[in-house]
């Protein structure tokens, strides 16, 4: 059950009550002065109750201290299943002991000071709390009619109290939704009931479920919200009578054609994609997320002393499957620069203000003092060699103007290396798509690892331990080749036991094929290239041949 409150005038209040009056029932009124009893077969009686409430505050009014929100209204809404078979006298108990218990709530609130124009605060700068003063609802004048709601078909108990109890004192309205929320709760707990909390969780994990599943069968870089949302609208939950209903899905998109927001409806209750947890965006959002992430972990993959656009170039390339093209001043400093994935091309200012050309030597620095940090090792200084000429000397300022010319050619002899085997690409792709796929995975709202997944790490780190030299056949090599990929993702020890078990489960009855060496191979070895292609063409035989029995066991077709 839960309750909402607000402070209204009387006039609002008897509004309210003449649009429903021909549809509302009459459970009863307390502390009224009238007979009550009649009210029941007759309803025009009820306009002497709207006069006493009117009485209520006269003496306000004399002193000079009209109220003008004189009145308060409280919806209290069980549940069908709470409210079966309640008769109007169970209703009037419940109203009575709900006020009851809005009284007990013992609340503080900050206080404005009108002088300083701010809140008061206490000797820490924080605001100072103070005691709200409690109501005395039960002990006002009160009634309360039934009312069954026109689209979901649930009765709720409209209340409305005069702000003016019996003691002619006014009761406090600070918090008042607060109070009956708190209240409700407290009968809930009372009665054993779950909380509108509990219900509320219950039916998001309920929409993520379905979620998912509906984007299990999509491609994540170009998801079809269009599909989605027909998709929700076919599916079907058991609202509370039993009743078989459907979802109900709206979203809305900018001027560039993203969505930039969605709800899901199940029945009256909203449900927006921040709180269930999915982004439905289209593939240009998410390539440029993929590009921006590829960048700072290029930044961290460096090894040069000072940052350097060949090396970040290469590393962009041949790690993360992105072509950086740095474009030039006449003095041979980079100005801008493109980054090429896939077929489209993309400048820096469309990733992010920090990566532009001249923001990512800082950002660079930045992501090396975090690593430093990290490993907890202390920060050398530089200090210049002894046998250095001193900066402002003839040979100092001729050797600066050396080094200067040698960092400008090395700019521009920047090339991409020798075209990789097809092996090697196979390899790359592979460890990006795994990369790209775990950081997916840790955005999702159940983070379980399902079936794709897995092969998609366990295809990744195979790869990875290829391109370092070692068997992909050794679960132990697999599992450091886990930790490597994600490095920098800050998993918890859940998180990385799943995706450890994982690339341990792709050898998990694999038929692994002849003379496959169980050790990691030589660094030396001019034919270790072959012999890396030669090991992933056995890895990707074993385990298509794995995967085709799994899936012929299962008897589930693969997309």
């Amino acid at each position: 059950m839960i309750a909402v409150a607000r402070s209204i005038s009387h006039g609002e209040a008897y509004s309210e009550y003449a649009e429903r009056k021909d549809k509302a029932i009459f459970v009863g009124a307390d502390n009224m002065i009238t007979n009550t009893d009649l009210i029941f077969n007759d309803k025009d009686q009820i306009e002497e109750l709207w006069e006493e409430f009117e009485d209520a505050k006269l003496d306000y009014v004399r002193k000079g201290k009209d109220v003008d929100r004189d009145a308060i209204a409280i919806e209290f809404s069980p549940t069908t299943n709470e409210s079966e078979g309640w008769t109007r006298e169970q209703w009037f108990a419940k109203a009575k002991e709900l006020l009851e218990e809005m009284d007990k709530r013992q609340l503080e609130h900050p206080k404005w000071d009108n002088k300083k124009k701010d809140w008061v605060h206490d000797a820490n700068g924080k605001r100072k709390m103070f005691p709200i003063p409690q109501t005395k609802l039960s002990q006002s004048r009160w009634m309360t009619m039934l009312h069954r709601d026109s689209k979901s078909g649930i009765w709720h108990l409209h209340i409305l109290i005069s702000r003016f109890n019996n003691d002619n004192e006014l009761n406090c309205d600070t918090d008042i939704a607060k109070r009956a929320a708190q209240a409700a709760e407290e009968m809930n707990r009372k009665y054993g009931y779950p909380s509108a909390m509990e219900i509320h969780d219950k039916h998001v994990q309920e929409i993520q479920n379905l979620l998912n599943d509906i984007l299990f069968d999509m491609d994540d870089d170009n998801i079809d919200v269009d599909e989605v949302q027909r998709r929700v609208k076919e599916a079907t939950y058991t609202d509370y009578k039993g009743n078989i209903q459907h979802y109900d899905m709206k979203y809305q998109k900018d001027d560039n054609d993203n969505v930039k927001g969605y709800i899901i409806m199940r029945g009256n209750s909203k449900f927006t994609g921040k709180e269930l947890g999915f982004r439905l965006a289209n593939i240009e959002d998410e390539q440029k997320t993929i590009i921006k992430d590829a960048i700072y972990d290029s930044l961290r993959e460096m090894k040069t002393s000072v940052f350097s656009w060949s090396e970040f170039g290469e590393v962009m390339e041949f790690n993360h499957n992105c072509l950086v093209t740095p474009k030039f001043d006449s003095n041979g400093n980079v100005v801008n620069y493109t980054i090429t994935r896939g077929k489209k091309k993309y400048n820096p200012s469309e990733i992010g203000a920090h990566v532009t050309a001249k923001k990512l030597p800082e950002e660079w620095k930045k992501e090396k003092t975090k690593q430093r940090e990290r490993s907890k090792q202390s920060i050398s200084n530089d200090k210049p060699s002894a046998t250095r000429p001193s900066r402002w000397s003839k040979e100092g300022k001729a050797l600066r103007e050396r080094e200067a010319a040698q960092r400008v050619q090395k700019e521009r002899s920047f090339v991409p290396k020798a075209e990789p085997t097809q092996g090697q690409k196979d390899r790359q792709e592979t460890i990006t798509f795994a990369k790209d796929s775990i950081r997916s995975w840790l955005h999702t709202p159940s983070q379980n690892i399902d079936n794709r997944i897995k092969e998609v790490v366990g295809n990744g780190a195979a790869a990875h331990c290829i391109e370092h030299g070692n068997s992909p056949f050794i679960a132990v090599n697999l599992g450091a080749a886990v930790q490597e990929l994600t490095e920098e993702l800050n998993l918890n020890s859940h998180q990385v036991s799943q995706l450890m078990d994982a690339a341990a489960g792709a050898l998990v009855d694999m038929v692994i094929p002849p003379n496959v060496p169980v050790s990691g191979g030589g660094g030396g070895n001019n034919d270790l290239p072959k012999q890396k292609d030669d090991w992933w063409d056995k890895w990707k035989n074993a385990f298509a041949n794995k995967l085709a029995s799994s899936r012929k066991k299962n008897n589930k077709p693969h997309r």
